[in-house]
């Protein structure tokens, strides 16, 4: 009689993740590059420094930028960074511990995308629909730099998801799902304004002639007492701000009308957006496509009907009143990935495989451009790529790290140890894309993240300008082609405030900080102004910055 030969036992790894193992994926994935920099040119110093002029100032209910009113958007994402602030300033730098708002918004959306999906897919797909649909978004490449930058956006993409939980749940608790769409509706609002309650306000009257599921004459009243919900925290927040500070509504008031203008050159922005769309959303954008395929015979599934309708509201209103800057693309994301997990478990097999291997060896092929990166800038080897980190840096040393070297050695480990031990499943692919989108961000982050942060903060330029204005006669300063980045850093790093200029040569302040982009030759102010000051970030020459003062 033959022996039984033992089973090898062979590590391998659930798909998707669930439970804790989800939660920390997640909260991972948020953490990684949102600590450990400083605020950085762009979308992070601009919202760090509104938060900083909220601590500063003690004020909650008006955002400001260096003391002027900031319009772009209401409070609630500068509440969160407020709080977050307050509540880690002892453990984070100011700056570190405003941005963990990003974390807390990551946090909301990705658990609103798996409840969300649940209740849609959960009765067809089993328990893990809803895990699989956020380990789509963390795969998401649009994703990636505003989840670990000061985003408002992403409040407004928390607010949206939870909006859309809400529709989906009041098809079997319409009350229950109404509460949750009005506080989703009513938080857009404080996330992003008038504007952006037009993402969401609209699907309670389009999805009861969409789909027979929202007819029913309960959940219609109840999406009416949603909307009414959603309007009374509009509201209150709009008359409060009127009777408290009438002048900033008014500045407010204004700006949001002028974003809920139709604005021109359509043709212009759908170009951008065909050309934008498909790799900011991957990989959720082609699995939405399959979705959409599989499911064409049943388009009026509460499933596909409520991810597909958002998504086309969304994207009429970017193309009507929007801009097509990254981060107001960012709303088109959730739905997509609701979509995408639809039928990501009916995919066939030889189209899953190929999907799966795609996304093994491309993102095994960014890591290994990580590594080849980061050896050039430690070993100064390959000769010609260490030249063009120097190059795009002036001035830059990396000073060897021991601890990066070995968690980035740790971390290329699990990904190969992951994709031979992963095992069979219809999110495989899915899984190894989130991953290994991951393991190729932790990788960046740690190994290169001191090469970054020294071309993207403005902390050296600021100390810079702080040292030749304590030479200055005190006053105020005005502000000319100066961004509101620049203007955040600035104030953040050295707490220098700076006001805009009204018309030229007639300027009530005796100093005058300017800036120049582009490599033209230098324009002064006047032949009243001698300049006495000019720096720019080293790898950055498109921007000089010059100070005057006028005689």
């Amino acid at each position: 009689m033959p022996i039984a030969q033992p089973q090898s036992r062979r590590l391998q790894f659930a798909y998707p993740p669930r439970g804790a193992l989800l939660a920390a994926t997640v909260l991972i994935y948020l953490l990684l590059g949102a600590v450990g920099h400083d605020p950085w040119k762009g979308d992070d110093a601009t919202h760090i420094g509104v938060i900083k002029s909220m601590l500063d100032t003690g004020d909650w209910l008006v955002p400001q930028l260096a003391g002027e009113v900031f319009t772009d958007y209401p409070p609630l994402y500068f509440w969160i960074g407020k709080l977050t602030a307050l509540a880690l300033g002892w453990l984070l730098p100011a700056h570190d511990a405003a941005r963990m708002a990003s974390v807390v918004c990551g946090g909301v959306l990705f658990a609103a995308l798996a409840a969300c999906a649940h209740v849609l897919l959960g009765v067809r797909e089993g328990n893990g629909i809803g895990a699989t649909a956020a380990i789509i978004g963390v795969g998401t490449l649009g994703f990636l730099v505003p989840f670990h930058e000061a985003q408002p956006m992403l409040a407004v993409l928390a607010a949206l998801t939870l909006a859309c939980y809400g529709l989906a749940k009041a098809i079997e608790s319409p009350w229950q799902g109404a509460l949750l769409f009005g506080g989703g509706l009513g938080l857009t609002h404080l996330a992003g304004g008038f504007n952006n309650l037009l993402y969401v306000a609209p699907l309670a009257f389009l999805l009861p002639l969409a789909s027979p599921a929202w007819r029913e004459r309960n959940i219609a009243l109840a999406l009416l007492g949603g909307l009414l919900l959603g309007g009374v925290i509009s509201a209150t927040h709009t008359l409060v701000l009127m009777t408290l500070d009438p002048g900033a509504h008014a500045v407010w008031l204004q700006h949001e009308l002028d974003d809920l203008a139709p604005k021109p050159e359509v043709g212009t922005r759908l170009a951008k957006l065909a050309s934008t769309i498909p790799w900011f959303a991957w990989p959720a954008l082609p699995l939405a496509g399959w979705s959409l395929w599989a499911e064409r015979r049943n388009l009026q599934s509460p499933a596909v009907v409520l991810p597909l309708l958002t998504f086309a509201v969304v994207l009429a209103n970017i193309v009507v009143t929007g801009g097509t800057r990254a981060a107001l693309l960012l709303p088109l994301v959730p739905p997509l990935v609701l979509l995408a997990a639809c039928r990501i478990g009916g995919m066939r097999r030889g189209l899953a495989n190929a999907f799966d291997w795609f996304g093994m060896m491309s993102m095994t092929f960014f890591m290994f451009l990580v590594w080849v990166g980061y050896v050039a800038m430690a070993t100064g080897w390959p000769p010609r790529l260490a030249r063009q980190v120097v190059r795009l840096e002036p001035g830059f040393e990396l000073q060897f790290s021991p601890l990066a070297l070995t968690l980035g050695l740790l971390l290329s480990a699990g990904w190969l140890a992951l994709i031979l031990a992963g095992a069979r499943a219809s999110a495989r692919g899915a899984v190894h894309w989130a991953a290994g989108t991951m393991v190729f961000w932790a990788l960046a982050m740690i190994l290169w993240m001191p090469w970054i942060d020294y071309g993207r903060s403005y902390r050296r330029v600021s100390d810079s300008l702080a040292t030749a204005l304590a030479a200055q006669p005190p006053g105020c300063i005005a502000a000319r082609n100066l961004g509101d980045a620049q203007r955040a850093s600035f104030y953040y790093f050295s707490g220098i405030v700076t006001q805009r200029e009204i018309r030229p040569n007639a300027l009530p302040c005796r100093l005058l900080l300017a800036q120049q982009t582009g490599r033209g030759v230098e324009t002064p102010p006047g032949d009243t102004w001698r300049k006495v000051w000019e720096d720019r970030r080293r790898g950055d020459r498109n921007e000089m910055y010059r100070l005057y003062i006028r005689d």
